[in-house]
């Protein structure tokens, strides 16, 4: 998605049209903010989830 813009919004500029471009160019840039929200999302799932494996495994009864 962020190429898609930056090419359009390059596309745009050649064709004297700046207002659209930079358009296209802030999108770009919240695309790619969005993105990295998603991905350090991701990982801090991922990273609970083996935390939570760790404590739960080192949990042994002792009766």
């Amino acid at each position: 998605m962020f190429i898609g813009w930056i090419i359009l919004g390059c596309y745009y500029w050649v064709q004297n049209q700046r207002n659209i471009a930079l358009i296209c160019c802030l999108l770009a840039f919240v695309s790619a903010l969005g993105q990295f929200a998603a991905l350090a999302f991701t990982l801090r799932e991922r990273a609970a989830q083996q935390i939570y494996r760790a404590l739960s495994s080192k949990d042994v009864k002792h009766e």
